[in-house]
């Protein structure tokens, strides 16, 4: 986590453009089209936004006549007949993200951004225990991504998990999680906080949480071998990895 973070991140420009409910639209959208749409919405927000501006820029509109400019693109959208299908499913996604933004309002900031970052924080703690190559270090966090990929796939769009997973970080979470990584009871207590809040006010998804945050751990201990040579000898999971593993349980508990 060394190194500056960007003022705006893509999950920023997401949230930005089109809500905290994001994530939850995407994840509504990818299931109907039958793939995943996520890397191409980061991919093409920030191009929306500044084709956005250049239009702003060029005909001189206000606030305002920038409003007036979306409204108007939105109703002829909707109402041509070739777009029926999409506009549709366009429909069905926007309601899904003011819904995902409503179980969103019962948190405060700080409550969704340590739960958003809990299973980084567990990534980071495995990770610094037995420090690994270039090799295993892109092999642990890719370990770690598969594991996000593999258990959120069927959360539901409109849930606490569906609403902050999918998009990366903000700017606020991953400048928290540099400042946290330094330190490793900073991890742990970024953990403990986010399970106690998931346990009180998202019960029905605190188990998949807890497995989420425990499977990033142990998958990272997984990912690569320690102290070998060459590619030879080594652990799986040194002592070091095994001990974080358990400290991150023990902080899920």
């Amino acid at each position: 986590m060394k190194g500056d973070i960007p003022s705006e991140t893509p999950a920023d420009k997401m949230q930005s453009m089109f809500g905290g409910g994001v994530n939850s639209m995407v994840s509504a959208l990818s299931k109907k089209m039958g793939f995943d749409l996520a890397p191409l919405a980061g991919m093409l927000t920030p191009l929306m936004g500044q084709h956005l501006a250049k239009t702003v820029k060029e005909q001189g509109m206000d606030a305002n006549g920038f409003a007036r400019m979306l409204q108007q693109g939105e109703s002829e959208f909707l109402k041509d007949p070739s777009n029926a299908e999409a506009a549709s499913m366009v429909r069905e996604a926007m309601a899904i993200g003011d819904q995902a933004e409503s179980v969103r309002s019962l948190f405060t900031a700080h409550e969704l951004e340590e739960i958003h970052i809990a299973p980084m924080a567990a990534y980071c703690l495995v990770a610094k225990a037995s420090p690994s190559g270039i090799k295993g270090s892109m092999d642990e966090m890719k370990a770690a991504n598969e594991v996000s990929i593999e258990l959120l796939k069927d959360v539901a769009p409109i849930s606490l998990l569906g609403t902050l997973f999918g998009g990366g970080l903000t700017a606020a979470e991953a400048e928290e999680l540099k400042h946290e990584a330094e330190r490793d009871d900073q991890l742990l207590q970024t953990i403990r906080e986010s399970t106690a809040v998931m346990r009180s006010k998202a019960p029905a998804e605190v188990e998949r949480f807890r497995k989420l945050v425990k499977d990033v751990a142990s998958k990272t201990a997984e990912a690569s071998k320690e102290g070998g040579f060459l590619g030879f000898g080594g652990k799986q999971v040194s002592d070091k990895e095994k001990a974080a593993v358990e400290m991150v349980a023990a902080a899920l508990a």
